[in-house]
């Protein structure tokens, strides 16, 4: 991925937080295509989050890294790792 890519949540999956569960839950013509929901753990509801807005890999790399104490190497790889398996899910867009 490139630093200047920009992402961004679906809308047509909300956020939602059940028994101290982080889950996305398919609306729309996402509810259509999606079967079950998707959860997320601390980190993915950090970059979910962000991801509300539009947002570089830079710049949600850079968030994930200054949060987390990470180098910026590992904070890349987490990014890349969440947006390559959000964008497959269609959870997260290029925007």
């Amino acid at each position: 991925m490139n630093d200047s890519d920009v992402f961004c949540a679906n809308p047509d999956f909300v956020y939602r937080e059940i028994a101290g569960e982080y889950i996305l839950v398919p609306v729309g013509k996402a509810a259509e295509r999606f079967s079950g929901l998707a959860s997320l753990n601390q980190t993915g509801l950090f970059l979910w989050k962000l991801l509300e807005q539009e947002r570089t890999f830079h710049q949600l790399s850079a968030a994930l890294a200054k949060e987390y104490e990470l180098t910026d190497e590992m904070s890349c790889q987490d990014v890349a790792d969440f947006l390559n398996l959000a964008i497959s899910k269609g959870v997260v867009l290029r925007c």
